[in-house]
């Protein structure tokens, strides 16, 4: 906390004197602890685009851990050490290093072994962030084909086909999952993706590609299979979110109502309900408290500190929205909805070189066609869809 403190204030020089200090203390009796602070070190310098430095206190952080002969111990080495990879893949992409990105996936190989699929995810990942659409459907397919019993895998292409303007094909996909086959349905005990849950994934993929009457009905199939007050708890949110993005704005403030109830301190209706008051600017005080009541519930949820810094944004309450914001990007830093808040509060403030960064990193993260356009028109650039 207190090297957030400091680099906060833009001393990161006394951040990383005290943390690297304080690894060496802890280098003996708690390795992991010693990584940790390398770690967050590495994270400071990151969001100061400093990302060499970054990249040598990762290091430092894998380094603590010790691991002889590519040899995984322990799950903790195993949870450090998947960690630490993360966050190289993601400095090197979002420095703009693809060579090292797929290096440090190679890497990460060696160490975890063929019949691990992290290395597989963080390739897939860098593609799908790049935009690379067919590379990312390409690896995944081939993944499949050594995971077959992996259904997130089935999931993740569904989503990439709908990035690819092919949601049709991802549903028909993900319906594979429920069909029956050989005349016998599969066994639910058997998938982490029931018919309920296929069809909350399919509402939001119908959402994404802005099919609102699909999205609609998807939800409404999943809240008619929903057993259980939590599963219709999840089935209206979905539902509400699929109301909100096909312009039924009423009954998406509606069905988060009733949740809300039933269910008072549900924190996704009380966050998603103040995040839609606030996009409407409509009863703006009320959207605040709906979503600090969120934050409440769920403190170090990324998407409920951005709603939050932006009811303080639209009160015009700029010092908070920042605090908020970078906050949220502590947790989060793929998110373009983020990094674009930041740089509107930040160009309010005064700060137009800082806001276009933000703006920028939004621009390299975004895949929705109307995110981006609104981006290129903050920056002064041309938009082609």
């Amino acid at each position: 906390l207190l090297a957030e403190v400091n680099a906060n204030s833009g001393d990161l020089n006394s951040a990383a004197k005290l943390l690297r200090e304080n690894a060496s203390k802890f280098a003996e009796r708690d390795k992991y602890a010693a990584a940790s602070l390398h770690l967050k070190l590495g994270d400071l310098f990151a969001l100061a685009d400093q990302w060499d430095n970054s990249v040598l206190e990762y290091k430092a952080a894998f380094s603590r851990l010790q691991i002889e002969n590519n040899q995984l111990i322990t799950q903790s080495d195993r949870d450090f050490a998947e960690t630490i990879f993360e966050k190289l893949v993601r400095v090197y992409s979002d420095s703009d290093r693809p060579v090292e990105v797929k290096n440090t996936i190679e890497q990460a190989r060696l160490l975890f072994g063929n019949d691990d699929v992290f290395p597989d995810l963080e390739l897939i990942g860098f593609y799908r962030e790049k935009g690379q659409t067919a590379d990312a459907l390409r690896e995944v397919r081939q993944t499949r084909m050594r995971f077959p019993t992996d259904y997130g895998l089935i999931k993740l292409e569904a989503e990439i086909l709908t990035e690819s303007g092919k949601v049709d094909e991802g549903v028909v996909l993900l319906r594979s999952l429920i069909e029956k086959k050989d005349g016998a349905t599969i066994s639910k005990s058997a998938l982490p993706y029931d018919e309920f849950m296929v069809n909350l994934v399919i509402s939001n993929l119908y959402s994404h590609a802005k099919r609102g009457a699909q999205a609609i009905a998807a939800a409404n199939e999943a809240l008619t299979l929903a057993e259980g007050n939590e599963r219709k708890q999840i089935a209206k949110v979905t539902l509400a979110t699929a109301y909100q993005m096909s312009g039924n704005f009423k009954a998406a403030e509606d069905t988060l109502r009733e949740i809300l109830k039933s269910a008072p301190s549900n924190p996704f209706a009380l966050n998603n309900l103040g995040y839609f008051l606030l996009e409407r600017n409509e009863n703006v005080n009320e959207a605040f408290e709906l979503i600090k009541k969120a934050v409440d519930v769920s403190p170090g949820n990324a998407s409920f500190l951005d709603s939050l810094g932006w009811a303080y944004f639209k009160l015009n309450d700029l010092e908070n929205s920042e605090k908020y914001l970078r906050n949220a990007i502590r947790i989060d830093s793929t998110s373009p909805t983020i990094f674009e808040h930041l740089g509107d509060v930040l160009e309010k403030r005064g700060n137009k070189p800082e806001a276009r960064e933000n703006w920028k990193k939004a621009l390299k993260l975004s895949k929705d066609h109307d995110e981006i356009a609104r981006l290129k028109q903050k920056l002064g650039e041309k938009s082609t869809k």
